[in-house]
């Protein structure tokens, strides 16, 4: 039934529509019949998608789309949804847009403001890929006033849309700011029904914890991650994150060795959707630097930047290039290490990126200081900016 997928467990529902679908088809259905396939149909392709089957994905939408009553509004949102999630997992974004401004307006004209929110959010998502933070947080904002507007700043939804505005102001390294939102949203979901939202709430929780020097507490809030998608087994980007997660904290506190053990055990970056794999595959390649096995993080790096740009995903482009500019740093290659971080200072100073730096530490201090040195008028200021970010997250020395 339909509590139980959006519970986040749509492989229980499918004796269940198989039920259905023997019940009511036929060669030529009436039309009660085709709204109770093509609900089918839709609730299929969202299974397919949490598997990570896109082209059946696709194809069950379409289905559903040809089924379903142009008018019947609340069942089609679920339609540009799916579609959207498929393109934007196969790395198609320009697609996944269009979904997604197709289900924005179908929430508008039903007045749905979970579809209306959802459509911002998964939108913002897109556009974070993009390298658009801005576009980002004006997306974010509209969900509030949406929200504001209806009364409705209470719900989980709003959870989601707090989330959402923590992870741009954790990018732009306004950590108090970021720690406020997320604390406000995971507590505004606490109880709430959406499984990927909900975990995704912690994810931010931890990684915000974490720059604020509170291993104890990133750890906490990641188990809570764990523990709802230990729920979901099947729900592959839910997988994919808690994996980038893990490995991305294991990093920060335990360092390259075990970081680099943790994310051989899971096979880290042989996750079969593109979108997924690739983030994956970004992190094995930190995991790989920090380590400072410069003969495999190259190569990944050079293949993931070529990828990543040809795919107009700049803000997956941008962590890229930052990473290449410290492994370069590292193999004594000064010129192709400030070619690296002029192209990322270039895409992130317009969206005001401070932390993709910042994580990079004590290597990319330097490397911004010979920036800083040739740097005139806003890039200068940028730059210092981003130096003195640097020196305000380094570790306190030793008493």
């Amino acid at each position: 039934d339909f509590g139980v997928f959006m519970a986040g467990k749509a492989e229980a529902a499918g004796p269940l529509w198989e039920q259905i679908e023997q019940q009511v088809a036929t060669d030529d259905p009436p039309a009660e019949g085709k709204e109770i396939l093509a609900n089918v149909a839709a609730m299929r392709a969202m299974g397919a998608t949490f598997r990570g089957d896109m082209a059946q994905a696709v194809e069950l939408a379409h289905r559903a789309d040809e089924l379903l009553s142009p008018d019947n509004l609340i069942p089609r949102n679920t339609i540009p949804f799916i579609l959207a999630s498929a393109y934007s997992a196969e790395g198609d974004l320009v697609q996944a847009a269009r979904a997604l401004a197709e289900e924005l307006e179908i929430g508008q004209a039903s007045d749905s403001l979970w579809t209306i929110v959802r459509s911002l959010c998964d939108l913002a998502d897109v556009r974070m890929i993009e390298g658009r933070l801005g576009d980002a947080a004006d997306l974010g904002h509209t969900a509030l006033r949406q929200a504001d507007a209806r009364g409705a700043r209470q719900f989980g939804t709003v959870g989601h849309v707090l989330v959402k505005l923590a992870e741009i102001l954790y990018e732009r390294n306004e950590l108090e700011s970021a720690h406020n939102h997320v604390a406000e949203g995971v507590d505004l979901m606490h109880g709430w029904g959406q499984p990927y939202e909900m975990a995704s709430g912690y994810m931010v929780l931890a990684t915000v914890l974490q720059a604020r020097h509170d291993p104890v507490g990133a750890r906490a809030a990641l188990r809570k991650a764990e523990e709802i998608q230990s729920r979901h087994p099947n729900y592959l980007k839910l997988s994919s994150l808690v994996r980038v997660c893990r490995i991305r904290l294991c990093l920060a506190q335990d360092g390259p060795t075990e970081a680099a053990r943790q994310a051989a055990e899971i096979r880290l970056g042989e996750m079969r959707v593109p979108i997924f794999q690739e983030w994956e595959r970004i992190i094995l390649a930190q995991v790989l630097a920090a380590a400072e096995r410069w003969d495999e993080a190259l190569p990944l790096l050079d293949e993931l930047a070529a990828s990543a740009e040809s795919g107009a995903r700049f803000g997956r482009l941008l962590e890229i290039l930052a990473l290449q500019a410290v492994a370069w740093h590292a193999r004594g290659e000064t010129d192709l290490a400030l070619s690296a971080l002029e192209k990322a200072l270039a895409i992130a100073k317009p969206q005001g990126y401070v932390r993709v730096f910042v994580e990079r530490g004590t290597p990319m201090a330097g490397l911004l200081r010979q920036a800083a040195a040739r740097a005139v008028g806003t890039k200068a200021r940028y730059v210092n900016t981003l130096l003195r970010a640097l020196r305000a997250a380094a570790p306190e020395p030793a008493a």
